[in-house]
Formats: C-alpha cells, sequence, structure tokens
C-alpha cells in the first residue's frame, strides 16, 4: 500500500515493481506539466486519487478500484488489461483512452469530455462483466469516430448505457458486440445517445436475452445474429425517435420483440421473427425496401410503409393477425400472399401488389387511393364471406382491380367522399351482401348485379356509377333503404320486380342516365327522373308502382300503348304525389288501333302537378291524335280527331318547338317549312308557326310564344327581309 503522493511533473516517469504481482496506490497519483509521463511495472490498484492536470498519464496496468477518484483535465491513457472495478468517479475536461483490453467489474460512470474505448491499439477486447452497468456520460466516444473495438455484455443484468448528457447523440460501432454471451436473464444497452451499427465489420451477436433501451440504428453493411430461444427488444426512443434500418441484415433463428410505443423502420432485410408485446408500436418500410422473411407473432401491432418511396417486401405467406392495423402511408406491398384477418386491415394509400384472402377490412383513408392488385387477379376480397371494402374520407378511393366478375357476400362501405372502385371486373352482389353509402359512391367499370342489402345514410348525395354501356341490375330479394339521395349513374339500368326501395330519401337518375323498371317492380320512395324512363321494358308493358315519382326538364318518358286492358300500356301508380316536366314519347305497338273516344291513365298518383314541355307519339292512325288530360290525380290520354294545323310539319298533331326546328332546317333550301302553301320555307312560314304555337290536342301550351323584339332577333339572326311586304 502506498498511502502517499506521487508526482510526475512534465515527462517524468516511474517504474514501480514489486514482490507482489500488484500494488495498492491508496495516496494520490499526480501528473503536472506537458508531455508523456509513464508508471511502468506491476499492475497499480488504484483506491485513492489519479489527478490529470495536464500532459498525458499512461498507466500501462490498472484496476480504477471501489472508492477512487479520477479526474482528468489532459489525457489519461490506460493499458492493456485495464480493469474498472467501481470507481467514485471518472471525470473531467480531458480524455480517458484505452489501449488494449479492458474489463468493468463494478458499476462504473465515465464522466470526462472523450472516452476512447477503443484507444489506439488494435484488437482490443472488452468486457462489462454479469450484473455490471458501465454509464458513459461523455461528450465523445471514441475519438477516431466509431467503437471498432469488439465488446461483450457478459450475463444478466450487464448493461451498457451511453448517454447525451453532453451533447453525445449518437455512437457508431464498427467491431463485434456480443450481447449475454450466452448467459442467462437479460443483458441492457442502453442511454439517451443512439446506437449505430455500421459497415460490414459491425456485427451484434445476440446469444442471450438483450434489451436496447437507446435507439438503435441497423446501418448499411450490418449483421445482427440471433439465437435459437432468445429475444433483442427494442425498447429505446419513442414514435418521434424510432429505432431504424438503414440496410442491415437482421436474422437468426430467435426474434425481435417490440413493446409498447415503440418503431423500427427503414430498409434492409429481417429474417427473424418479429414480436409484437403490446400495442402502440410500428413496423414500417422506409425510403426502400424492407424484405421480411421471418414471421409475426404478438398482437396490437402496426405493420406499415411509411412513404411513398417504401417497399414492404414479406416474402413468406403471413397474417395481418398479430398486428392491429396493416397502415400504408404510400409505397407498396408485395411477395407472400395475405391472410387478412385483422378488424382494422388493411388501410390508408399505396399499392397492395401480394395476394390478399380478405377475412378483415380493406379501408382507403386520407387523401389518396389503396390499390390492390396482383399479377395473377386472384385476389379473395370478402374471404370467408365477410370481408370489407371500404373508402371513409374525402377523396379517398379504394381502387380493386381484377379480370372476372366477383361473387360478393361481404360489405362495401363508402362515407364522407370516400369511392370503392372495382376496375376491370365487378362484385356481384349476391344475397347477404351489403352495399352501405353515406355521400359516398361505389363505381365499377363492368356489369353489376345487386342482389343484397344497400343502405344509404342521411347527408350528401350518395352515387352508385357503372360505365356507359355496361348494366346496373336491382335483382329480385334485393333491399334498398334510401335515408338520404341515392343517384344511380348508367345508361342501362334494371329494376326488377321483387327488388324493394323504401326510406325518405330520393332515388335519382340524372340526365344521361337510363332506367328499365320490369312488370310489378315496386320503387318505394321518391324516383327523381331527370334521364330516360322505360316502364315495362325497352318493348315490354308494365305498370311501376312508385311513392313520389318527379321528372325535371331533361327527364324523358317513354310509354308504350299495345291495347286497352290495363296490362296492355305501361303505367305509373304512385302512392304519393306527381310532378312533372320534360318528355314524354308514346309509342304504339303490337299492331294496336287506337279509336276515338278511348282513354288510358298513364299516370296515377295522390295528386298531379306539372306538365310535359314536349310531347312526341308514333304509330298514331290517320285523322287521330291524343289529347293529353291533366287530372288532378291523373294523366290522361285521350285520343280524339286530329286538328289539321298548316305548321305541324311533323305531322303529330301539334305546333310545338320540334316544327320550328324542322322549318329552321329548310329554310330557304325546301318546301319541308312550307305552311302557306306557296312551296318554300320562309319568314312567312315562320309567322304561321308562331301564331299556330301551341296549337295542339295534346297540350295546352308547349312554349312561350317570343316577344316581338325576340322574335326580331331572331329574324335577324337568320337573315329575314321583307317580311312587311305583300307578294304579288
Amino acid at each position: 500500500m502506498f498511502g502517499g503522493t506521487l508526482t510526475l511533473n512534465d515527462e517524468a516517469d516511474a517504474t514501480i515493481n514489486v514482490s507482489a504481482s500488484s500494488w495498492t496506490a491508496g495516496g494520490s497519483i499526480v501528473k503536472n506539466g506537458a508531455g508523456l509521463s509513464i508508471i511502468n511495472g506491476d499492475r497499480v490498484v488504484v483506491t485513492g486519487a489519479v489527478t490529470v492536470n495536464a500532459g498525458t498519464l499512461d498507466l500501462t496496468a490498472t484496476t480504477l478500484s471501489a472508492g477512487s477518484n479520477v479526474s482528468v483535465a489532459g489525457i489519461l491513457s490506460l493499458g492493456g488489461g485495464s480493469e474498472f472495478a467501481g470507481p467514485n468517479t471518472v471525470a473531467g475536461a480531458g480524455i480517458v483512452s484505452v489501449q488494449g483490453n479492458s474489463t468493468v467489474s463494478a458499476n462504473t460512470t465515465i464522466s470526462v469530455a472523450t472516452f476512447d474505448w477503443d484507444g489506439s491499439a488494435v484488437g482490443g477486447t472488452h468486457t462489462i462483466n454479469p450484473g455490471v452497468v458501465f454509464t458513459i456520460n461523455s461528450g465523445v466516444l471514441d475519438s477516431d469516430g466509431d467503437m471498432d473495438d469488439p465488446f461483450t455484455l457478459g450475463g444478466s443484468g450487464s448493461q451498457l448505457i451511453v448517454n447525451n448528457t453532453n451533447g453525445l447523440t449518437q455512437w457508431t460501432a464498427t467491431g463485434t458486440i456480443t450481447a449475454n454471451a450466452a448467459g442467462v436473464g437479460t443483458a441492457t444497452i442502453g442511454g439517451t445517445s443512439r446506437m449505430i451499427l455500421s459497415g460490414l465489420g459491425a456485427v451484434l451477436n445476440v446469444d442471450g436475452n438483450t434489451t436496447a433501451s437507446a435507439p438503435v440504428t441497423f446501418g448499411t453493411g450490418s449483421t445482427t445474429a440471433i439465437d435459437s430461444g432468445v429475444t433483442l427488444q427494442l425498447s429505446g426512443g419513442s414514435l418521434a425517435i424510432s429505432n431504424t434500418m438503414t440496410g442491415g441484415v437482421i436474422g437468426g433463428l430467435g426474434r425481435i420483440v417490440l413493446p409498447f410505443g415503440k418503431i423500427l423502420e427503414g430498409f434492409g432485410t429481417i429474417n427473424c421473427g418479429i414480436e409484437f408485446a403490446d400495442i402502440g408500436n410500428i413496423l414500417g418500410a422506409t425510403d426502400g425496401m424492407l424484405t421480411i422473411t421471418g414471421s409475426f407473432t404478438g398482437q396490437g401491432g402496426n405493420i406499415s410503409t411509411q412513404n411513398d418511396a417504401s417497399i414492404l417486401n414479406v416474402v413468406n405467406p403471413w397474417s395481418t393477425n398479430a398486428a392491429v392495423a396493416v397502415q400504408m402511408n404510400g409505397g407498396e406491398i408485395r411477395g407472400g400472399a395475405i391472410t387478412n384477418n385483422n378488424p382494422n386491415g388493411i388501410r390508408g394509400r399505396g399499392l397492395v401488389s401480394a395476394r390478399v384472402t380478405n377475412n378483415g377490412r380493406l379501408n382507403a383513408t386520407g387523401a389518396g387511393t389503396l390499390l390492390f392488385e396482383t399479377a395473377g387477379n386472384d385476389n379473395d376480397w370478402d374471404g370467408a364471406g365477410s370481408g370489407q371494402l371500404q373508402a371513409t374520407n374525402v377523396s379517398s378511393v379504394l381502387e380493386l382491380r381484377d379480370n372476372a366478375t366477383f361473387g360478393f357476400t361481404g360489405t362495401v362501405l363508402a362515407t364522407n367522399g370516400g369511392r370503392v372502385f372495382t376496375n376491370g371486373f365487378a362484385l356481384d352482389f349476391n344475397p347477404g351482401s351489403t352495399l352501405t353509402l353515406t355521400g359516398g359512391t361505389y363505381e365499377s367499370t363492368n356489369s353489376t348485379d345487386i342482389g343484397g342489402t344497400v343502405t344509404v345514410g342521411a347527408g350528401s348525395e350518395s352515387r352508385i356509377k357503372v360505365q356507359n354501356n355496361r348494366s346496373l341490375t336491382f335483382e329480385p330479394g334485393s333491399s334498398t333503404t334510401l335515408n338520404g339521395d341515392l343517384r344511380l349513374q348508367n345508361n342501362n339500368i334494371n329494376i326488377e320486380a321483387g327488388a324493394t326501395f323504401s326510406g325518405g330519401g330520393a332515388l335519382v337518375i340524372p340526365d344521361g342516365s337510363h332506367l328499365v323498371a320490369d312488370n310489378l317492380a315496386n320503387i318505394g320512395t321518391l324516383l327523381q327522373m331527370d334521364g330516360t324512363f322505360r316502364p315495362g321494358n325497352f318493348d315490354g308493358i308494365g305498370r311501376i308502382d312508385l311513392f313520389d315519382y318527379q321528372q325535371g326538364d331533361t327527364g324523358e318518358l317513354f310509354v308504350e300503348l299495345t291495347g286497352t286492358a290495363l296490362n296492355a300500356f305501361d303505367r305509373l301508380v304512385a302512392s304519393g304525389d306527381v310532378a312533372l316536366d320534360g318528355y314524354l314519347n308514346i309509342d304504339i305497338d303490337g299492331g294496336f288501333v287506337p279509336t276515338l273516344g278511348q282513354s288510358f291513365n298513364i299516370i296515377t298518383g295522390n295528386s298531379v302537378v306539372g306538365t310535359f314541355d314536349t310531347v312526341d307519339v308514333s304509330g298514331m292512325p290517320a285523322g287521330l291524335a291524343f289529347h293529353l288530360n291533366y287530372l288532378s290525380n291523373a294523366v290522361q290520354l285521350q285520343v280524339v280527331n286530329k286538328p289539321i294545323f298548316s305548321a305541324d310539319f311533323d305531322d303529330d298533331g301539334d305546333v310545338d318547338t320540334t316544327d320550328f326546328a324542322i322549318w329552321e332546317g329548310a329554310y330557304g333550301l325546301n318546301q319541308l317549312g312550307d305552311a302557306d302553301g306557296d312551296n318554300d320555307s320562309d319568314g312567312f312560314d315562320y309567322l304561321l308557326w308562331q301564331q299556330q304555337l301551341g296549337s295542339a290536342p295534346l297540350v295546352a301550351a308547349v312554349a312561350v310564344v317570343p316577344e316581338p323584339s325576340s322574335l326580331a332577333l331572331v329574324l335577324l339572326g337568320l337573315g329575314l327581309t321583307g317580311l312587311g311586304k305583300r307578294r304579288a
């Protein structure tokens, strides 16, 4: 035991050899002045104080024991075989450098400005013993920028803690780290500084359970191997400070564990199992491809793509039941087949090119498109029959691509401006299926049959849109409940007998759409007709039961008559009210010849208001015409003698805007617009058309007669002159 003070000034050295293998410095060792001072000889066991005021003090073989105090303003260099055995303090504004092997045998905290653990020597190894906590609070760990010496966390309770106390936000390991050395219990790599594994030499061998309570980056070229039956728990950071992969490989027969609120994201390869130990954690691909060959276990995790540049490549078939949800924030999910049996399913935006069996839900959320498409067109859109397809936000689109009609018994939900779009195929909504729309749209490029339940929520108008020249059919047994308005967009809509409609909303057929309703079809809601309506099919006769019927200015109603019996002409039977506008076409067919005095109630209702703007009739015998009687509760066709109007150029018994169009086309060219019998079409014929406009047995008035000023503009536009002169 040396209890005094050993002072080394400038470049003074000391060599101390004793009969034992070591000696104890219980007093003080002081280094003053510039230059290098070396204490050689046997190992010195420091139980007192070491003070480096300036220069470099080299202790070639040293144990810093319990109770010792080390203060470094210059450089303290510790030789090979050094041991940290629990000194009280190792602190100061200087540098502590380890020039060979070292062992941490008792809890030790290093608080100098720079801790150069791997020193300048090559090939040193370092061990933290079981149950020992080695804490580094230095501003710099390894002055050359990395820790290239291998070190070992040697058993249960062994901990390396690197903190950001003095600005050390991260440190880099380019050598081999052995965690737990096959011991029992758990070793820890912790602190507030990020550990970065970087380069081909960076190897993390996890041969015993290990917790990384500091954030970790598995960098390019690095390898992490987790032994069978062993876990690497990533407990560091948070959702804001994530564990990252930037090209590294994590493998082995063990598994990664993600506890509550933790995230592992990036690109690289994971060839081991992944366990979601709690809710609120994330495994995500970011800025490249994250390839996973291991399995998912546990529950409550979130599997994700984090941006448009990310690809999650899960090579083997997998199930989403280990996750709360699969969240896509752009990018792609590819690889093995997915069994989607998670209640929240796959959601967000991006591309899923892996095959999906959808026992849960596919949900487009946020602005953008969530697209599902495989090279084999083999997705199972409703899984065991209960799968859900959803688009639930403004500007969100769930696009499904396939090449054959799919028999569907699941649920489609589109709300708040969302759109579910089947592209290249159609869902065949079989009995048991549900289509729910609340301010949303279901759209298809192919013919769509609806045999299940349709529910439309209150609020903004909902839509079913099928590409023109395909068909949209409501089949017998289907049930449509309208708590809000439903717009049907297609030029071949068919409502079959046995399909039911109910509710306080309206079934809207817009301009350009075409509705055919079979005989005895029942539309128990308001039918807002702004498109074309053919009761009883194209060539058939039908009675259509309605609640309310309202035809707009662009609406067109086509009525066929084949006889006088009630089942021989088309009828609209409304239990509510009827409001009329637009166009009526009457077609006499099947060899039927109307006779004078016959009448046909083609529309009945609680009340009838309004009139048709234009009426066309085909197949009427010569000398007869229809008069339209607008009764308080019916629209009645009555056969009358046809009056003769010289301006009735289309010979339909009335003078209307159609006759004006014929005169306009014939003006100055031929006699098709001749009303005054002089074998030409000129301005005088127009004046006769104007005088006779509205003359008809069909309607009281077809259009408003132009005011004189309007007439002058019409004539001026047509270049008419000389209307005020009498012809010779």
